[in-house]
């Protein structure tokens, strides 16, 4: 878990929650351009990671209700009366859940591109043809097949190439794979769980 913020009793708390096959760099640049201070004074930023994605733990589960449980043992955990609640893409499906879950602690929801809405740059028939290879079980949800690189820069690309095309950044690419990969120069990995990749309901 990432903490921005010195998290004291005056500090405005938000919870943020990264998006499907993503990991907690993404928010990064984010975090830097909010800064540590808002309108009510200073800001503490909670980043988790989703169960199976970077390095977390892995589990044998990874439903929806299993991401929002966490998200809201991780409020409780942290002692967050009250919070503003970010999720992006996945991490937005789960924060409306944990919204609606402990409604009287999340002072404000804020949605960043929602996964009802992730397929909206790939042509129509390609978006169902995935999502029926995903749903039948034979798909590999976000993750490029490929698992395996030999250096940080293939990694770095396919990221590019494959999976976000022209919305990501090569800085974002960057802290994705830095903070997603395991192992060494000439047999780097993905870190999240390729189970992750599989239905979720």
């Amino acid at each position: 878990m990432l903490q921005v913020g010195h998290g004291g009793p005056d500090s405005e708390a938000w919870l943020l929650l990264h998006g499907w096959s993503s990991n907690l760099a993404t928010y990064l640049p984010l975090l830097k351009a909010l800064g540590d201070a808002g309108k009510n004074g200073p800001r503490t930023y909670y980043v988790p990671e989703l169960r199976g994605h970077g390095r977390s733990s892995r589990f044998e589960s990874y439903e929806l209700e299993d991401y929002t449980l966490d998200a809201v043992n991780v409020a409780k955990s942290l002692g967050l009366e009250r919070f503003t609640l970010v999720g992006h893409s996945l991490g937005a499906a789960v924060a409306q859940m944990v919204a609606g879950t402990i409604p009287e602690r999340v002072t404000e929801l804020i949605l960043l591109d929602p996964c009802g809405t992730v397929f909206d740059h790939r042509p129509a028939v390609s978006a169902a043809e995935h999502l029926s290879r995903v749903a039948n079980g034979n798909g590999t949800g976000f993750f490029p097949q490929q698992r395996e690189f030999k250096t940080f820069e293939e990694a770095r690309d396919s990221r590019l190439e494959q999976r976000f095309g022209s919305w990501m950044s090569m800085e974002g690419a960057t802290l994705y794979t830095i903070r997603g990969l395991d192992g060494e120069p000439g047999a780097f990995e993905l870190s999240t769980d390729p189970l992750v990749s599989g239905p979720t309901r």
